[in-house]
């Protein structure tokens, strides 16, 4: 019976864990669409931007942030333009980026269920005015877990503003 009960355990967490096998091997993806918000009128006549996801997956750096906690579940988003900046949200050896020509937007939150983004996008709406678009996939682990997305742009100008849209599924 405990060995049943045991294996039934490590079932639930494989399945709810999910595998990331298929994510390393993946290029980074641009949204085409933004189904979530097509019948918003400022959504239907926004640009994408492409992008190249950033990952510190593979390094021995780590995102070192601070959560409000009143904004946990909403997630949080920060545009980055310069190293200085940059380092005060990464620890360790990370992959570089040339901020004289790119602009990293990064998003993050904690789920109550292990939640995990699947999709991200950026558009541009107006003049400085952008937003960036996160799927969430649920998970049935009850497990509280922090997430990151990180995206590598052409440079953004100082005062952009970026605007963060999350949908659960």
């Amino acid at each position: 019976m405990k060995k049943l009960l045991i294996l039934l355990c490590y079932v639930l967490v494989c399945v709810a864990c999910g595998s990331d096998e298929s994510k390393s091997s993946e290029q980074p993806k641009r949204l085409e669409e933004s189904e979530q918000f097509q019948d918003d009128d400022k959504w239907a006549e926004a640009e994408d931007v492409p992008f190249e996801e950033y990952s510190l997956d593979g390094t021995n750096a780590e995102w070192v942030v601070t959560l409000d906690v009143e904004s946990q579940s909403d997630g949080e988003i920060v545009v980055i333009h310069n190293t200085e900046e940059f380092e005060s949200y990464v620890a360790g050896d990370y992959p570089p980026i040339d901020f004289a020509k790119k602009t990293l937007v990064l998003a993050y939150g904690m789920e109550s269920n292990m939640n995990y983004p699947i999709k991200q996008g950026l558009k541009y709406l107006q003049e400085r005015d952008y937003a960036m678009t996160i799927e969430m996939q649920s998970s049935l682990a009850t497990l509280e877990s922090i997430w990151y997305v990180a995206v590598v742009v052409d440079k953004l100008p100082v005062n952009s503003e970026v605007e963060l849209k999350i949908t659960r599924n």
